[in-house]
């Protein structure tokens, strides 16, 4: 199930063209397998601030929202909440509303969203074309024709965006815009990779997907895109440099919807609407949606953009570190080897299959993450105590398999917890209905909020305490889910 859990039916309803399973992800549809992180947005809200942005994305605050005056939030279409944005016609074009979301890198990203233009949407001018809504970026995020300082081009990031063309006959077709490396059409501008077979409808809600894969290094020229509308793959583009300098990765989301190009030529010849609903992202990972369908449903995602080397095994993986730490006994300091045993013994009592839901979560009650940290601790003493060089890199090693299989622990958690909630009808549109609605989202909020902290440090020590803490948050709300308890009031 697509984790599109704050919107209503309507984003099921296409979403779950691209979340049917197995046979759909062998064939490659939008999002396969992933675990998705959506729009929350209220009923209404007029006044749009920074905070209001990073509030409805789950986000940190954003780089900066520009123009945010013409942005407004409603459910006059079909109940479903979204958000409205005013295109008037300027000099430029339109006023250009741009927002750009700091994101967990990973080299490859998932963007998918709902679209409506309002009737009476016009396509410009003498030029007709405009950025449309979310898209993806990374390193200097290119945009705006230029080229970059003291070089013919800015290597160093890329951006890709949707963006309306119109063909001149009243029809517009759909384009992923694009400031890659090598983009040649109209350097120094984007180049235009068109979605084929699809005219862009008024008055209609249509889904637009994107995925890019950046480039494996600055010299490969191995990247891709794909794109969708409503779940069609229309868009395949390969052997595409994305960047080449740094290193190549996604790490923002970008917001940027505008007439132009930059001109009047590019303006509507009046105010014109435009709404977007449901936007979805995530890192992907090739691995993993080949290796298994069933990834987002078992709650595997790793917002870090790396995965469990085990497949999403995290019981495996904590099996595998035991036996790495019997290969280190027995040494010839004994304060080495007591609390190489005692971390022995703490991965045990992490792994005894009894406290496990699956392979990949422990019960909700499970001391597993606890275990972990002590045995993390123990083994970071082991290493304080004396260790060769040599025993210090194969604890160093093990100390890296356990902060990344906590961390794969707690994430599962709360992936875990915030599906269950949309099962149960406790969506954002909904939560005012129950106290435990509220109190779980809630949960889950402060959970993923530990989970940001866990990535933005590299320390073993703090990142098991911010995965502990994540897994604490969702501990009594799973333990709930598991007993069906009849004493929580779940909305009908």
């Amino acid at each position: 199930m697509r984790r599109c859990v704050f919107g209503v039916s309507i984003c099921s309803l296409i979403l779950s063209l691209a979340s049917v399973g197995p046979a759909l992800a062998s064939a490659g549809g939008p999002g396969d397998g992933r675990a998705l992180q959506c729009l929350s947005l209220p009923e209404r809200d007029s006044d749009v601030t920074r905070s209001d942005w990073a509030r409805w994305t789950g986000l940190e605050e954003p780089e900066f929202v520009s123009k945010r005056q013409y942005l407004s939030v409603d459910s006059a279409i079909g109940g479903v909440p979204s958000i409205r944005q005013q295109m008037q016609p300027t000099e430029q074009g339109s006023p250009r509303v741009v927002a750009r979301s700091p994101i967990a890198p990973s080299r490859s990203y998932f963007v998918t969203q709902l679209v409506y233009l309002e009737p009476g949407f016009d396509w410009g001018r003498e030029k007709q074309g405009g950025k449309l809504g979310f898209g993806l970026a990374g390193g200097t995020a290119p945009r705006g024709g230029k080229a970059g300082e003291n070089s013919d081009r800015e290597t160093e990031g890329f951006s890709a965006r949707f963006m309306w063309r119109g063909t001149g006959d009243g029809s517009a077709r759909l384009v992923v815009y694009a400031y890659a490396a090598d983009r040649d059409q109209r350097f120094p501008f984007g180049d235009d990779y068109p979605l084929a077979g699809f005219d862009i409808p008024l008055g209609e809600w249509f889904a637009m997907s994107m995925e890019v894969t950046l480039n494996s290094s600055a010299s490969v020229a191995d990247g891709s895109v794909r794109a969708w509308v409503n779940a069609e793959l229309l868009l395949e583009r390969n052997e595409i440099l994305w960047q080449a300098a740094g290193t190549p990765m996604v790490d923002l989301l970008f917001y940027s919807t505008f007439y132009g190009g930059n001109g009047l030529e590019w303006a509507p010849y009046g105010d014109t609407y435009i709404r977007f609903a449901d936007a979805c992202w995530g890192p992907a990972d090739s691995t993993q949606l080949s290796e298994d369908p069933d990834f987002e449903r078992t709650g595997g995602h790793n917002p870090t953009g790396g995965h469990n080397p085990t497949g999403g095994d995290n019981r495996a993986a904590l099996q595998k570190a035991s036996a790495n730490i019997e290969q280190l006994l027995p040494t010839e300091n004994g304060r080495i080897n007591w609390r190489l045993k005692r971390a022995l013994s703490l991965l045990n009592e992490a792994t005894n299959p009894a406290d496990w839901q699956s392979e990949v979560l422990p019960n909700g009650d499970s001391s597993a993450v606890e275990n972990i940290a002590d045995a993390t601790k123990k083994l970071l003493s082991a290493s304080a105590a004396d260790a060769t060089s040599t025993q210090r890199a194969a604890i160093a090693a093990v100390v890296s398999q356990l902060t990344q299989t906590s961390a794969d622990i707690s994430i599962a958690a709360t992936n875990d917890a915030r599906q269950q909630l949309s099962d149960r009808r406790c969506v954002a549109s909904f939560s005012g209905k129950s106290k435990a609605c509220r109190d779980g989202l809630r949960a889950v909020r402060r959970a993923e909020a530990e989970l940001g902290k866990m990535t933005e440090t590299s320390d073993p020590a703090q990142r098991n305490y911010h995965a502990e803490r994540a897994w604490n948050r969702t501990t009594k709300l799973r333990s709930q889910f598991a007993t069906a308890s009849r004493s929580v009031a779940w909305p009908n």
